[in-house]
C-alpha cells in the first residue's frame, strides 16, 4: 500500500510541475511511477501465488523458492509508462 500511495504522490506532483513555467521533464517521472506501480503489482501477485499455495495458476511453481520476481514487475512497469507518456513504440522502449 505504500508504493501505490508513493505512486499516486508522484502521479499528482508531476502533473502538478508538468504545468509549472519552470523547465522539467517527463522522463524520470514516469519511469519512478511505473516502477512504484509495477513492484506493488509483483508485491501482490507475490502475496497472493504465496497465499494460494501450490493449486490452480501457480501449480508451476511447486518446489521453486521464488516464482515470482517483484523487481522484474518494477522493470516492465517502467518500461511500460515511460512508452506510454512519450509515445515510443516498443521496439525502441526495450532499446
Amino acid at each position: 500500500t505504500e508504493l501505490l500511495v508513493a505512486a499516486l504522490l508522484h502521479l499528482l506532483l508531476t502533473a502538478w510541475t508538468s504545468t509549472a513555467p519552470v523547465p522539467g521533464g517527463l522522463l524520470i517521472p514516469s519511469l519512478a511511477i511505473g516502477g512504484l506501480m509495477g513492484r506493488a503489482a509483483g508485491l501482490t501477485l507475490q502475496k497472493y501465488a504465496a497465499a494460494s499455495g501450490d493449486q490452480g495458476f501457480f501449480a508451476q511453481c511447486a518446489g521453486v523458492s521464488q516464482c515470482i520476481t517483484p523487481g522484474v514487475y518494477a522493470i516492465v512497469g517502467a518500461a511500460s509508462v515511460l512508452g506510454g507518456v512519450t509515445r515510443m513504440t516498443v521496439s525502441l522502449v526495450v532499446i
